[in-house]
């Protein structure tokens, strides 16, 4: 593999944090609810056996963890494919453990310290650096292909081009891109596709642990979450043929309030996006007491982590991040008038 230049950390210390860990040490593996962070999470666990797994959402970042990290007597925890805006998340939990982050979101902070190793790098998905780093210790290409897979649901196979063609190659299929997206057929994109939306089928049941144990270590081995993705690309079915009768059109943005029975909205976004690369998409739904919001641009001429942070300023509990073409945002149910008027504004 290429060395991949990290915008922040010393992968020499990365390594050191893992090879140090412990048969006495209390491991925390938490990571992100889609495809790219129960990889990285099965990644890790590879040469780490955690004593708690956790598959958390953003809001679940503020609801309560350090307590539960304290609780199971935690003393070491390595977050995946999360992207961490509040510093005082970390100081919680840098009262009693150590922290390993590995990601690859846009961030505010250098989170490096003493008892923090904070590992980013642009243009890989997080499954990918898990891999890479872990790598450096242990032979874990047995399951590369899982890692292109999440390569690919992520958007994110250009700079590790070398990995994504040796691996496709090795299970009998090629690595090809068509305009600005990787060949949307074969053996890797179906299978990426189905787990994505097998994953929605578990996120909804509050079982995503069952995927995670479904990996196995052969191609295709994933237990039997395919069956279960039908019932999903049903549900997402009907939804894009609403999305495009009940959109708002703010000039070049779409914006859509939906409900869903399935948690579909960010394959949903994805698949409507690129029809038109050259238009903001917007899709809003309820949780609880937040709206949860996805935003794509396919063309990349919107910063849509900076757009999403002018739309909720000043809004009480907001919080986003994400990429250049693809991030999200959480506002108070309350606020949605405010956020739509805001960005109308910014159209």
């Amino acid at each position: 593999m290429n060395k991949i230049n990290f915008l922040a950390g010393n992968e020499a210390k990365a390594i050191e944090f893992l090879e140090n860990i412990s048969p006495k040490d209390r491991v925390a593996i938490l990571s992100h609810t889609d495809l790219d962070g129960i990889v990285s999470a099965k990644v890790v666990s590879m040469f780490v056996k955690p004593k708690l797994l956790l598959f958390l959402d953003y809001e679940d970042l503020r609801n309560g963890l350090s307590d539960k990290l304290r609780k199971n007597k935690v003393n070491k925890v390595i977050i995946s494919d999360l992207s961490i805006n509040y510093i005082y998340v970390l100081r919680k939990i840098n009262k009693f453990a150590e922290i390993l982050i590995i990601d690859h979101h846009e961030f505010k902070h250098d989170f490096n310290d003493a008892k923090t190793i904070f590992m980013n790098a642009k243009g890989y998905c997080a499954a990918y650096l898990c891999y890479y780093i872990i790598s450096k210790i242990k032979d874990i290409s047995e399951i590369d292909w899982i890692v292109a897979c999440s390569s690919i649901s992520d958007f994110q196979y250009f700079n590790n081009t070398e990995f994504m063609e040796k691996t496709m190659k090795k299970y009998g299929d090629r690595f090809e891109v068509k305009g600005d997206y990787i060949r949307k057929d074969g053996k890797f994109w179906d299978l990426q596709y189905n787990l994505s939306l097998a994953i929605v089928y578990f996120k909804s049941k509050n079982k995503l642990e069952k995927v995670y144990l479904s990996f196995g270590t052969k191609f295709g081995d994933v237990g039997n979450l395919i069956k279960h993705s039908k019932i999903v690309q049903d549900e997402i079915d009907r939804n894009i043929e609403k999305f495009w009768k009940q959109r708002e059109n703010f000039n070049d943005i779409y914006l859509w309030y939906f409900k869903q029975k399935f948690p579909v909205s960010s394959i949903l976004i994805n698949i409507i996006s690129v029809k038109e690369p050259s238009k903001t998409f917007i899709l809003i739904r309820a949780e609880g007491k937040y709206l949860h919001i996805n935003a794509r641009r396919q063309d990349g001429k919107v910063d849509l982590p900076v757009l999403l942070k002018k739309a909720t300023k000043g809004l009480k509990d907001a919080d986003g991040g994400g990429h250049r073409k693809a991030a999200g945002a959480s506002i108070l149910l309350k606020d949605l008038d405010k956020f739509k008027e805001t960005l109308k504004k910014l159209s």
